[in-house]
């Protein structure tokens, strides 16, 4: 990071139990993760990653929850060649806390500040609904 950086990332993953993460020689991008935190940069595209993977309790299927992005940019970090300490913080009553040189720049819940919403919206509307027509009613 010190050199400046125009492609990559720094991420830390929390490796999820199983026969995939056991043996970490060989440790590899499809290593089965929980979390994935950390800064990426790849030319003029900036972000902190705060993915986690979702077990579908229903049909065990495996989705991955992407952070909403922070309200501001974060481009200071990645352009001054300094170090950088980058926090998230996950509470019990499932909010997080993100912060970059302990200035919190996201902030929200694991229910519903990620794409796509680990809870579905209680309404999903129909493309296909119309209303009826009233003449016909007369």
């Amino acid at each position: 990071m010190q050199e400046g950086q125009e492609c990559s990332g720094s991420y830390i993953k929390l490796l999820s139990a199983g026969k995939n993460s056991e043996d970490l020689k060989k440790f590899n991008d499809k290593t089965p993760y929980t979390i994935m935190f950390g800064p990426d940069k790849c030319g003029n595209d900036i972000k902190l990653h705060f993915i986690f993977r979702h077990v579908n309790t229903i049909n065990g299927s495996i989705e991955e929850k992407h952070c909403r992005k922070p309200r501001e940019r974060l481009e200071e970090p990645f352009k001054d060649k300094l170090p950088h300490l980058y926090k998230l913080v996950v509470k019990p009553d499932n909010t997080f806390q993100i912060s970059v040189d302990h200035k919190v720049i996201n902030e929200g819940s694991l229910l519903s500040d990620f794409n796509p919403a680990l809870n579905p919206p209680r309404e999903i509307d129909d493309s296909s609904d119309q209303k009826p027509d009233l003449t016909i009613l007369m």
